[in-house]
């Protein structure tokens, strides 16, 4: 269904991921300017909304 949607719409639009993977993109950028664990609880929550909410290992 989806692919066929593709084929026939030559236009993208965004889904709710797109918003996941910005927010994700600012957090890894702002973690650069803090020291310590913090960063990586950002980094970490950041990876989170990448894979869809779940930390892998």
């Amino acid at each position: 269904m989806i692919v066929r949607r593709a084929v026939k719409n030559s236009t993208v639009v965004p889904r709710g991921g797109a918003i996941d993977m910005e927010i994700s993109k600012y957090l890894r950028q702002h973690s650069r300017t803090i020291a310590w664990k913090s960063q990586l609880f950002i980094n970490s929550y950041a990876k989170a909304l990448e894979t869809g909410g779940t930390l892998h290992g």
